[in-house]
């Protein structure tokens, strides 16, 4: 056998293993955008996650598991402050029967495809996805925002239903879209939280783990970023 047959053979191989890694763990590269109206104003703010999902073994009633790539989305509301929305955590609007206070490691994409309820017809459409789609409001993930964004202790919840609880009146979310996208993964968070850095590995309490109720001790620096 001659060395450029063996060549070729090697090649067809490695281009069989590279084509069956991607059908069996599909990934997306999704630009998710906020859009918040203010006091007539229009305010927007994107952030592109990465994601790759493959099968598994299953554990309760997951039977898929992730890695991805990215960070929050933060939306700058002007006068009325920063939104904060996670890339992990709880998802829907609070009272809500949609909501799920049950943390969702699985990240953003997870939640828009909803792939808890058909695995296999949500890894086709994130496999096969194109163009943009609209994200209702009981698949947003968990959002915050900081009283003093110098100081991770004053970090709330801010239901997506209801933005002017947190923000003052005349405050909502308008539109919220994902779009396929060949951008790279957005970086920079630690630009926007002074403090990152310290707590990136603990919850904003500086804990190491869950000790108590308080809404600081649920929110961890992985919440924020994750891959990047």
């Amino acid at each position: 056998m001659t060395a450029r047959r063996v060549f070729a053979i090697c090649a067809l191989v490695v281009i069989g293993i590279v084509t069956l890694y991607a059908w069996v763990y599909p990934s997306g590269t999704l630009r998710y955008e906020m859009v918040v109206e203010a006091d007539g104003e229009v305010y927007r703010g994107a952030s592109v996650l990465e994601a790759r999902y493959k099968h598994q073994f299953p554990i309760g009633d997951v039977s898929f598991s992730s890695n991805g790539r990215g960070e929050a989305v933060v939306v700058d509301i002007g006068d009325r402050g920063t939104l904060f929305v996670l890339v992990t955590g709880s998802y829907g609007c609070p009272g809500t029967e949609a909501y799920s206070s049950r943390p969702d490691s699985q990240g953003i994409p997870v939640l828009v495809f909803d792939l808890r309820v058909d695995l296999e017809d949500t890894l086709r459409r994130l496999r096969y996805f194109e163009g943009f789609a609209e994200v209702p409001l009981n698949r947003m993930p968990l959002m915050v925002r900081f009283d003093d964004i110098t100081d991770p202790l004053t970090v709330s919840q801010v239901d997506p239903c209801d933005l002017a609880a947190s923000f003052g009146d005349d405050v909502s979310l308008s539109r919220v879209t994902i779009e396929a996208t060949d951008a790279p993964v957005t970086t920079g968070i630690e630009a926007r939280l002074p403090w990152f850095e310290l707590l990136k590995n603990l919850y904003l309490d500086g804990s190491k783990g869950r000790n108590s109720n308080e809404f600081p001790n649920s929110i961890h620096g992985g919440n924020f970023k994750r891959g990047v």
